[in-house]
């Protein structure tokens, strides 16, 4: 048996434990951690593992395990809006990759939670986590795609997001205006900028306008990491982490963009994206061990810490979506500091 405390440069230790178990606190790294130990050994053994706690992050693998972290994650339910926090890495709808979404689940959660009436609203992308919005009636149903229809178009729907980042956005709160479409970039459909964007392109279809404001909440400047607070009112596929990285920023976990921000001489530029794969997102080492991350191959089962939390739409009200442990473990891992005001 062994027990996961904590990390020192890199190296993982190992804490080999023997009966008779007692509970204890050992001091590692100059924090004290509560931990077995055998009263025989009394000693860390030089070949065990010793490694921060963190939330489970796997995504679930059928329908039963999905079922029951959905049914566990429900926020709230009024007037027929029932708010779910949907954890990163579920698809909505079955894809080719996927094992399971939550498409599938609807009439089995419906059935758990004793509705005779559920159907998807909204829901966040398979990446992301955060507010599965779902009507419990028909009546809510077609107000809120009704609502939602008018308030995209007069662009009076506020979506606000949370998000940890590698690099601090300079300046800490601002407005990214800039154009998206989608491209094929090897076996991916990708979004990238448009620059120079012509009013042609826009009526064709071809460029997408997208806009997202942001703002600092809290930073480490060691880490060189910061919390942010996101606003849309229109959001376009992949949007959030593209206009990030005009900003030199990465979001942590993603998979998909990182790569197009690049450290060159001790400076961050932006690649050509559309001559940039996906690949494994690359965290710095003074990241890295706050999280866990001993190993390399470590950083591809990081999870993309972008999460929405909030919905204001006129006509029908506000929704909240408090945070997932696994997002609230990274900001306390990284020094950064959730405010009160925010769930």
């Amino acid at each position: 048996m062994s027990v996961r405390l904590g990390q020192c440069c890199g190296r993982l230790l190992h804490v080999q434990l023997e009966k008779p178990w007692q509970k204890s606190e050992i001091r590692f790294v100059g924090k004290l951690h509560t931990a077995w130990y055998s009263s025989k050994s009394k000693q860390i053994q030089p070949e065990s593992l010793i490694h921060v706690d963190q939330p489970n992050t796997n995504s679930p693998e059928n329908k039963e395990e999905l079922l029951k972290i959905l049914k566990s994650n429900i926020c709230s339910h009024k007037d027929g809006l029932l708010v779910i926090a949907k954890p990163p890495g579920v698809s909505v709808n079955t894809g080719r990759t996927d094992a399971v979404s939550v498409t599938e689940v609807v009439p089995q959660l419906a059935e758990a939670c004793n509705l005779p009436f559920l159907e998807i609203v909204k829901a966040p992308e398979k990446e992301s986590s955060g507010s599965l919005l779902m009507a419990t009636d028909i009546d809510t149903l077609n107000e809120l795609r009704n609502s939602w229809q008018i308030a995209g178009v007069n662009h009076s729907i506020r979506r606000k997001f949370l998000a940890v980042t590698i690099g601090i956005p300079e300046p800490e709160a601002g407005t990214i205006c800039q154009a998206l479409k989608y491209v094929s970039i090897g076996d991916h459909l990708l979004t990238v900028p448009v620059r120079n964007v012509s009013l042609k392109s826009i009526k064709s279809g071809h460029a997408k306008k997208a806009t997202t404001e942001y703002r600092v909440l809290s930073k480490n400047e060691d880490l060189n990491c910061a919390l942010l607070e996101i606003q849309v009112d229109k959001l376009r596929h992949h949007q959030l982490q593209v206009h990030l990285g005009q900003k030199m920023c990465k979001i942590l976990g993603d998979h998909l963009y990182s790569s197009r921000v690049r450290c060159i001489l001790g400076t961050d530029v932006t690649a050509n994206p559309h001559e940039v794969t996906p690949r494994t997102q690359e965290i710095p080492l003074a990241m890295r061990n706050p999280l866990g991350l001993a190993k390399i191959w470590q950083q591809s089962l990081v999870p993309l810490h972008l999460h929405w939390y909030h919905t204001s739409i006129p006509g029908v009200g506000q929704t909240t979506c408090p945070l997932l442990p696994y997002f609230r473990w990274t900001i306390k891992q990284l020094g950064l500091e959730l405010s009160e005001d925010i769930t």
